[in-house]
């Protein structure tokens, strides 16, 4: 359930070939998400700064907070190791490794940084690198995080599974009588699939996020990211259980739109076109596609229904080492579909005062078309729940 060794170098080679074009001698990453995609370091961020330098040519370099030094081998790729002691430091961390760079040679180079990187950061790296002409580039991992491995794959498929089974922990605690609350709900979810994880799992990675839910009911439904609350079920209510957990760094999530009760007519019309858009926007996912295309097609489902004033989101998002990541599936993204992209589909309906309607799935970009990795059946028979 960890990538390997040959994963992380295959990657940063493939960043070192962007540099060599780009006439850049190196790219200097800040980003705990670019971090833990490139050798495998998964950390708790803090106000102590980690840094990985890429250079053109030979091993990256990991700069890391003494407290983390001997965790730094627990499953990473990290050739070279160097620690600063604390933060914020007789020398601040940013300009040690400024530093350390300048004194391997990079004193007067053509070195890439994130965008992300902030102003404060950015003036210390030029006051111990004076020489250095720094270009942003921070392009150059996010374009290599956007079509996945058959590894990566993998490991999205088993978080799929997992999301999946979340879904069924949490009808199993809502069928069982006693009327929970959001947050019970949560927590079961949650805690159920944490501990099935690491009874079926070697080694279970952990992430920031290994297993979470928001939980809505009823009014709150509508809220397309509302907490958890103490609110309690109810009968003839919508419930939005939406689920995601992550294997070997790998999120996938799965959401699906109950109704507890017969539904009502207007509770019928208003699943129906939530479930012909997304399915709709889940077929329109294809090689070749733009993103932009795709989500206006799908949201045209929804308005053409006459429920458009009620749409309060795109249709999707990428999912990888994070849950939200490029691409998005939305009018203001032109990105072209590839194949190995793995993105979310879950187009909404959000009725105030009433509840909301939101079915997602983790979806493979294939070579045939789009591949749902979550299973969980979305007609309304089987989201229709007596209580």
């Amino acid at each position: 359930m960890r990538l390997g060794e040959a994963f992380y170098r295959r990657k940063v080679a493939a960043a070192q070939e962007t540099l060599a074009r780009r006439e850049l001698d190196g790219l200097l990453i800040l980003n705990h998400h670019q971090i833990y995609y490139l050798v495998g370091f998964f950390h708790t961020p803090t106000e102590r700064p980690v840094g990985l330098y890429v250079p053109q040519k030979g091993n990256p370099i990991l700069f890391v907070p003494k407290l983390e030094e001997e965790y730094v081998h627990e499953g990473a790729w990290a050739p070279e190791v160097e620690v600063y002691f604390e933060f914020p430091g007789v020398i601040h961390p940013i300009q040690w490794m400024g530093e350390r760079l300048a004194a391997q040679g990079f004193s007067a180079a053509r070195l890439g940084f994130e965008g992300s990187l902030g102003v404060s950061a950015h003036q210390r790296l030029g006051e111990a690198m004076p020489g250095v002409a720094w270009v942003e580039a921070g392009d150059i991992i996010a374009n290599l995080r956007l079509v996945k491995d058959p590894e990566e794959i993998e490991l999205h498929r088993k978080a799929a599974f997992y999301s999946d089974w979340m879904l069924e922990e949490g009808l199993r605690l809502i069928r069982s009588g006693g009327r929970p609350s959001e947050i019970e709900i949560e927590q079961a979810m949650a805690s159920g699939v944490i501990r099935k994880m690491q009874a079926e799992l070697n080694p279970v990675v952990v992430v920031s996020m290994l297993a979470g839910a928001l939980v809505c009911s009823g009014p709150r439904s509508a809220f397309p990211h509302g907490l958890p609350s103490p609110r309690r079920v109810a009968p003839d209510e919508n419930l939005i259980l939406s689920v995601g957990c992550a294997v070997g760094g790998y999120f996938a999530e799965s959401e699906r739109t109950f109704i507890l009760g017969e539904p009502t007519p207007e509770q019928r019309k208003r699943y129906e076109a939530a479930r012909a858009a997304q399915e709709i926007g889940t077929q329109a996912l294809v090689p070749g596609a733009l993103c932009c295309d795709v989500n206006k097609k799908c949201l045209s489902s929804i308005r053409e229904a006459g429920l458009g004033k009620y749409i309060k989101h795109r249709q999707g998002h990428g999912i990888g080492i994070q849950n939200h990541e490029p691409p998005w599936i939305e009018d203001g993204d032109a990105t072209v579909l590839r194949p190995g992209m793995v993105v979310s589909s879950e187009p909404g309906i959000y009725v105030p005062n009433q509840g909301g309607y939101r079915i997602s799935d983790t979806v493979l970009i294939t070579a045939a078309g789009s591949e749902r990795l979550t299973r969980f059946p979305r007609d309304l028979a089987s989201v229709t729940i007596p209580i």
